[in-house]
């Protein structure tokens, strides 16, 4: 990855250290589900949390083939059973790996059509930001409640921590531009629309501006009442984001600011 920052491979960084999801690797979509094992979330609490449907969350966490091997197993233990009674065994093995070989052609045409899959990185940034997060600070996802996040005050807390980044740093960085939306994985423009309630933001969004909003703020998880960080603090934590989230949309193959557009 690209120095963006002088600190980005501070070992106090806990993206940059983290070893549980590569650095230098998309997002993957069984990414997902290994996130949510580790939450001891059901389906449904996966599905909110992520802020996606129960149908793209059977996309991106399902693998087809191991259940298919086990279909195809039980159907030859089946046919060697029938064919000890009345022979044929060779054609009608045959025919059936005929018929398994062209399954498995057209599941593989379907795959390659398929914008979510357990091994497809997700082409979102939001959600990408949201999983590397929580998969190395997985104690914040008591932050996130069912209220609208306060966006106005996300991006108070990031002007306020860019003010005192350090002409080195900038030096490193392509964009250092405050621009909530870009910072969540949407575009450059959809903090305006954010703040001027043109329309909300979309439930990834949410997820991810809650827990940035507490990770700027204090301390620790748990710790709002009494442990509100340092303006240092906020400054080193909020150039490792914005590094994290460069470097997000450059694994993607998105120029900066330039994410879904849409909430």
């Amino acid at each position: 990855m690209n120095d963006f920052f002088a600190c980005w491979k501070d070992p106090k960084n806990p993206f940059q250290s983290s070893s549980q999801l590569p650095i230098d690797y998309p997002i993957l979509g069984k990414h997902l589900y290994s996130l949510a094992k580790s939450l001891n979330f059901s389906v449904m609490d996966a599905c909110w949390f992520f802020g996606i449907t129960n149908a793209s969350w059977y996309e991106y966490s399902t693998n087809h083939y191991p259940k298919m091997e086990e279909r195809h197993a039980r159907e030859l233990r089946k046919l060697f059973d029938e064919s000890i009674r009345d022979g044929d065994f060779d054609s009608r093995v045959k025919r059936l790996n005929s018929k398994i070989q062209d399954e498995i052609e057209s599941f593989r045409e379907k795959e390659k059509k398929a914008s979510r899959h357990p091994n497809k990185p997700i082409n979102d940034i939001s959600l990408s930001l949201l999983c590397r997060f929580f998969s190395v600070m997985p104690d914040w996802s008591s932050c996130i409640t069912m209220k609208s996040p306060d966006i106005k005050k996300l991006d108070l807390l990031f002007k306020e921590a860019f003010k005192h980044i350090p002409d080195q740093a900038k030096a490193h960085s392509t964009c250092l531009e405050p621009c909530i939306g870009a910072l969540l994985g949407r575009d450059k423009n959809a903090g305006y629309r954010w703040i001027q309630g043109v329309n909300q933001p979309h439930s990834t969004v949410k997820r991810l501006a809650h827990a940035l909003i507490q990770w700027l703020s204090y301390e620790s998880a748990g710790d709002i009442c009494s442990a509100e960080i340092s303006s240092e603090e906020r400054t080193k934590r909020a150039y490792w984001w914005l590094a994290l989230s460069q470097n997000e949309h450059k694994l993607l193959n998105r120029e900066w600011g330039n994410g879904i557009q849409r909430g």
